[in-house]
């Protein structure tokens, strides 16, 4: 392979398996640098495609220590295709928050949508395997606005 963009598009174009086979055996910085390379790359899975495509049961695993908030903030930058298996694993007072909370949030800016996919894919993707907290990781995130 002749550059990094070679790599992002032949990931781009593995199964989700194998993807994740191999961002398992990746250090930190590697993925965290692949995975930056991916989301500027035009074509193949975007990473909202990509987190979708995950198992909801390391989707529910990853937010069950997440305040309600959080959760519902993701919930509703889309409809994700594991939403109901996740919403399911969680406790039933979790959910019902989750039902009151969605319902008053305000909708997803774009600033807003771009940070939580780029978190959750951090948390999901990358291999994050402490005990930080979504929401640390949000608090710690720059925003175009907040780089300058």
């Amino acid at each position: 392979m002749s550059s990094s963009q070679d790599m992002v598009e032949v990931l781009g174009g593995l199964s989700r398996e194998d993807r994740e086979w191999i961002l398992a055996r990746l250090s930190a910085g590697a993925k965290a640098n692949l995975l930056q390379m991916a989301e500027r790359t035009p074509g193949g899975e975007s990473p909202e495609q990509t987190l979708d495509g995950l198992e909801p049961a390391r989707v529910a695993g990853a937010l069950l220590d997440e305040p309600s908030w959080v959760i519902a903030m993701i919930l509703k930058v889309r409809s994700w295709s594991w939403e109901n298996a996740v919403s399911g694993a969680l406790p039933p007072m979790l959910r019902l928050e989750l039902g009151r909370l969605r319902g008053s949030l305000p909708p997803v800016s774009t600033a807003m949508r771009q940070l939580l996919i780029r978190t959750l894919q951090h948390r999901l993707l990358a291999g994050e395997r402490n005990s930080e907290r979504f929401e640390d990781l949000l608090d710690r995130a720059q925003t175009p606005e907040t780089a300058a």
